[in-house]
């Protein structure tokens, strides 16, 4: 795969998830956004507010990242690195092996409004910003640090593709959450 393929992807993937959270969540009462099939589930507003706390953090690494990439053709080859590999498998939606959050990631409890799907939107265009500025950097190189331990760094290209992912298994999952309670 080249770079330009995962961008585009990505771009691609992006611009879904904000369609489904316009078309889907957007016209929800309050209520309904913070209803939850049980205790231990998680409600539509928890699963963005779930992903706005990691964009807090890696929105603003892949910026700082991407700042300090070298320049790159569109043509060159890209593959991921192994720890970047095992985080994007994990997220994956096709994974549906629960997976434990940090628990300053975790939003339960949380007062959510609407305000935490128009902060999610606007990460999202953030997100688009940042994959425009990635084609023209080498995202191979290893410049984003991990969240939980930041001495380990991940592939640009990488992060990218697992904050994607990841958005797309907490859609799904707040999705399905709709569904049941409908």
């Amino acid at each position: 795969m080249t770079n330009q393929t995962l961008i585009t992807n990505l771009i691609k993937d992006v611009e879904n998830i904000i369609l489904t959270v316009d078309k889907e969540f957007n016209s929800l009462t309050i209520n309904q956004l913070n209803q939850k099939e049980n205790v231990n589930k998680w409600s539509i507003l928890e699963c963005l507010e779930h992903l706005n706390r990691y964009h807090a953090y890696y929105n603003d690494a892949i910026k700082q990242g991407l700042t300090i990439a070298k320049s790159s053709t569109a043509d060159k080859s890209y593959k991921n690195g192994w720890f970047g590999k095992m985080s994007i498998d994990m997220m994956s939606p096709d994974n549906v092996k629960k997976q434990k959050t940090l628990a300053k990631f975790n939003p339960v409890g949380s007062k959510l409004t609407k305000e935490t799907m128009t902060k999610f939107l606007a990460y999202q265009q953030e997100l688009l910003t940042l994959l425009e500025k990635a084609k023209g950097k080498n995202i191979n190189q290893r410049k984003v640090p991990v969240e939980f331990f930041k001495l380990m760094r991940m592939k640009i290209g990488d992060a990218l593709a697992f904050v994607v992912t990841h958005e797309q298994r907490h859609i799904l999952q707040a999705q399905a959450v709709l569904q049941k309670l409908a």
